[in-house]
């Protein structure tokens, strides 16, 4: 099988290759509930495809299996809750080093929501613009079951954008013997 370098019909993965794999950024947040300022320098590092698969793993074992179900309200777990676990989920895959508070309990979604909106910028699937949903102090609609990221018939839009027509819509190529075409 002859393997080609063709480039990409679309400037999309082309932007993602020119996303850093590293980032370091800076963080001063000061917590009314802890009433302390939290401040360091971290170092954030873009997720494989395989860490992808376990930050959804993370982030369905930190809500018991459940997630949020804007279709059923009082299913699931609340919003705040979801988007909780994807920035817990998240950074506890990418960080790969921060200040010595990083380690310690946090009682403020303030301090995660501070981090996540910098460390974010790495990752092709989430990315910004983050939007702010919690009294402004967290991000919304973020993670892989997020309705932004899936149209009605369940398609991830984000992936979709990254994967030429080909291999989206194989046609015929996958006919079982037997079977009509799909």
């Amino acid at each position: 099988m002859a393997q080609t370098n063709t480039p990409p019909r679309s400037g999309v993965i082309s932007q993602i290759t020119k996303m850093p794999m590293e980032k370091t950024f800076r963080v001063s947040y000061y917590s009314p509930t802890d009433d302390r300022t939290y401040e360091g320098t971290f170092l954030v590092r873009r997720p494989t495809l395989v860490q992808q698969m376990q930050i959804t793993a993370k982030k369905s074992h930190l809500l018991g299996g459940l997630f949020h179900d804007e279709t059923n309200p009082g299913v699931g777990v609340p919003e705040e809750m979801d988007t909780l676990a994807e920035m817990m989920a998240f950074l506890t895959m990418c960080v790969v080093d921060g200040p010595p508070w990083w380690g310690e309990e946090l009682y403020d979604p303030g301090v995660l929501f501070a981090i996540f909106s910098e460390a974010v910028n790495i990752d092709p699937f989430r990315g910004l613009p983050v939007e702010q949903t919690m009294g402004g102090s967290s991000p919304g609609r973020t993670g892989e079951d997020r309705d932004h990221q899936r149209d009605g018939a369940g398609h991830n839009d984000r992936a979709a954008a990254l994967v030429d027509e080909e291999v989206q819509d194989p046609g015929d190529q996958f006919a079982v013997e037997g079977q009509p075409p799909r």
